[in-house]
């Protein structure tokens, strides 16, 4: 029997049976998904003043969807208790802007002092009919720089649920700059309520501040989810080995060609 050609046809057959093999024995892995930006606070801007006879509110229309859910920004910032005044500012055009200021000054030697807060809505004029659980997202994410005195931080969530609207308030009290979580199971045990949302309102504020306070929102999101990301099955890695185990008969086949060849 002719060795050169049996090792070639054996060769032959496991690189035919084990290539096709690799390629279509592929599997979906799940892997990290970017999160939902809800505001990245990187687009508009606005600059508002309340007092005890005024709370101002800002709209901004035809921002980029990428950057604030929905295109679509209302502002609100309401002074509702004591003596003195509530800004909120956000300047995307500044070098170094840092998110939205929000700044809490009472009137010198009034008492008690000044409370107020910042609401920003989401789906205000235009509802957003948006599944924040499409991509596996489970929670926010909101992200604070300054806090210079304790305050409030919350979340307002309305949801479309058959023929009727729901909505749901979390709160949280903050003391530090950081990240914080409002994980979805916290809301409520309502069956669906993320998968059609309405409308997201955002909450920073209302603590009671007898001289100054400042903070400021730095980003507003969901913690993201899944994509697919092929990647080869574990399943295939035998069918690999066979394919190696090809190569070096391959190789044999040749050397074994060439010392036939010098002996001739």
């Amino acid at each position: 029997m002719n060795y050169s050609k049996c090792t070639e046809s054996v060769s032959l057959f496991i690189r035919r049976l084990s290539a096709p093999a690799f390629l279509s024995g592929a599997m979906l892995i799940p892997a990290p998904a970017q999160a939902l930006i809800i505001d990245n606070f990187e687009q508009g801007g606005f600059s508002l003043v309340a007092d005890q006879n005024n709370n101002p509110v800002s709209i901004e229309t035809g921002l980029p969807t990428s950057d604030v859910l929905g295109g679509v920004r209302w502002a609100q910032v309401v002074q509702n208790g004591g003596i003195g005044t509530v800004g909120i500012t956000l300047d995307t055009g500044s070098p170094g802007d840092d998110g939205v200021y929000i700044d809490t000054v009472a009137t010198p030697d009034a008492s008690p002092g000044v409370s107020g807060y910042l609401q920003l809505t989401y789906g205000g004029g235009v509802a957003l009919h948006e599944d924040l659980t499409a991509d596996g997202g489970s929670s926010f994410l909101v992200t604070v720089g300054a806090v210079t005195q304790s305050t409030n931080l919350g979340i307002a969530l309305y949801s479309q649920i058959g023929s009727s609207i729901f909505a749901q308030f979390l709160n949280r009290t903050i003391a530090a700059a950081g990240t914080y979580d409002f994980a979805f199971s916290d809301f409520s045990a309502v069956p669906d309520a993320f998968k059609d949302v309405v409308r997201l309102d955002l909450f920073i504020g209302n603590s009671l501040v007898t001289d100054k306070a400042l903070y400021s929102l730095l980003d507003f999101r969901t913690n993201g989810g899944e994509v697919a990301t092929t990647v080869p099955e574990p399943g295939v890695l035998p069918l690999v080995g066979l394919g190696a185990v090809g190569m070096v008969l391959n190789r044999r086949r040749r050397a074994a060609a060439s010392a036939f060849s010098d002996s001739v």
